[in-house]
């Protein structure tokens, strides 16, 4: 028995979906689980570069330490302590020191190592304490001098040293019962005779002096120096105040520029520029009017120029020019303002006009 047309169509149907599910399930298995190994193997790169970062750390830790054991003294303490004291004077000898006396002073356990202190004293000249200090520092020892004082001696060429010094000891150190024989260490300066002449030149107990070199005289024919030039002409040096006019709640300033042959008239919070001047009415009075420019203030009355001598506003709290001594007051010099023209709008006053 053959399948009707409806069955037909659902079997398609069905196939279709099928086939979709499996392809979907491939797609993931294939380009999904492809994607987390791909995160994975990242992730675990970055481990491993960790890894080789702390093993490289550690391997340079271990290198570290195997170079401190051969340099340091050796692991017992007793035999640590009296080796060291005796290099200690012995080098001081060698030196040219006298009067030496050495303090063991203390040590003091901490884990694998022990540290131990030493103060030495002497009297020695300048070139046996270059001669010390050299021997010290090029000796390759697990040591370091954390105190040095010195204080001359009265009618003497010697000085009074003390040292505080402090060396380790490795509870492992390669050396046992002496001191770790090791090649001399190579100083910036050079060999024990370069730090001899330098420190023995060198007075620490007196000013730095450099040294004093000949000079040489050289005959330059210079010309002449450019004279500077002339400074630029500013015109609000002869603009004056010549009159205030108005009511008192409308007053207005007028104010000549003698050389632009020009009149200004403004009130109280309008700005204007004059020649170099760039500035801001900030009050007027019936006699004076109050300038802000370049952040300061002055006064200028009636008949002065705009930058007058600065002094001391009274009534204002700024800068002004000195008070008139003729007793009486500036006349009122009332403003040549060009008659307006009929039609002439009302604002048209305020603009410069030529004089």
């Amino acid at each position: 028995m053959g399948l009707t047309r409806r069955e037909l169509v659902l079997a398609v149907v069905t196939g279709l979906l099928l086939i979709l599910l499996a392809g979907r399930t491939v797609w993931t298995e294939l380009f999904g689980t492809g994607r987390q190994l791909r995160q994975l193997r990242a992730n675990l790169a970055q481990q491993v570069a960790r890894l080789e970062t702390r093993v490289a750390r550690q391997k340079k830790l271990e290198a570290q330490l195997e170079a401190f054991k051969q340099r340091s003294l050796p692991g017992n303490t007793a035999v640590a302590r009296s080796v060291y004291g005796h290099w200690l004077l012995e080098l001081a000898k060698k030196s040219g020191w006298q009067n030496t006396y050495l303090d063991s002073g203390d040590s003091r356990a901490a884990g694998f190592y022990s540290s131990f202190r030493f103060n030495l004293k002497g009297d020695a000249r300048w070139e046996g304490l270059a001669r010390f200090l050299y021997g010290f520092y090029s000796a390759d020892y697990l040591h370091r001098i954390r105190l040095l004082t010195l204080q001359p001696k009265e009618r003497s060429d010697q000085l009074e040293v003390n040292l505080s010094v402090e060396a380790l000891a490795l509870e492992e150190a390669t050396s046992k019962e002496n001191l770790p024989e090791r090649p001399p260490r190579s100083l910036p300066a050079g060999d024990e005779r370069a730090y001899s002449d330098l420190l023995a030149r060198r007075n620490i107990f007196a000013p730095y002096s450099p040294p004093r070199e000949t000079p040489s005289v050289r005959v330059v024919n210079t010309p002449p120096p450019t004279p500077p030039p002339p400074p630029p002409f500013d015109a609000s040096r002869f603009a004056f105040l010549t009159g205030i006019v108005g009511p008192p709640d409308q007053l207005e300033a007028w104010i000549l520029s003698r050389t632009e042959g020009k009149t200004y008239v403004l009130r109280e919070g309008e700005s204007f520029q004059i020649g170099l001047l760039r500035g801001r009415i900030v009050r007027l009075e019936l006699r004076a009017a109050e300038i802000e420019a370049d952040g300061r203030r002055w006064r200028v009355a009636i008949g002065e120029s705009l930058r007058p001598m600065m002094g001391v506003i009274s009534g204002f709290g700024g800068p002004t020019s000195p008070p008139s001594t003729s007793g009486t007051p500036s006349p009122v010099i009332p403003a040549q303002v060009p008659p307006t023209t009929p039609g002439t709008p009302a604002s048209a006053a305020l603009a410069p006009t030529s004089g």
